[in-house]
């Protein structure tokens, strides 16, 4: 095994790990976001379309803030991969 296949070896045992880990809080979260939407449903239906426009706006903009501290994370991390291996 030559050392970028290390690497991509390492890097999809932390993605797996990391998503394992994580599935579960974020189930939970979804099921309660969709019990509060059977809710308004049922209380306020006017509502549903502006619910759902600010569930997709903070999707949107969490995901665009976690994508780059992700990759800030990644890179740092396979930097200091790599001088332990260059090390070694």
């Amino acid at each position: 095994m030559d050392k970028k296949e290390m690497v991509e070896l390492m890097i999809q045992e932390r993605l797996s790990l990391y998503f394992i880990k994580n599935n579960a809080p974020g189930m939970a979260r979804m099921k309660r976001s969709d019990e509060f939407l059977d809710l308004l449903e049922k209380k306020a239906p006017e509502l549903v379309n502006e619910f759902n426009l600010y569930l997709d706006w903070i999707a949107s903009h969490g995901g665009d803030e976690q994508e780059g501290i992700y990759l800030f994370g990644l890179h740092d991390g396979i930097r200091l991969m790599r001088d332990i291996i260059s090390v070694v």
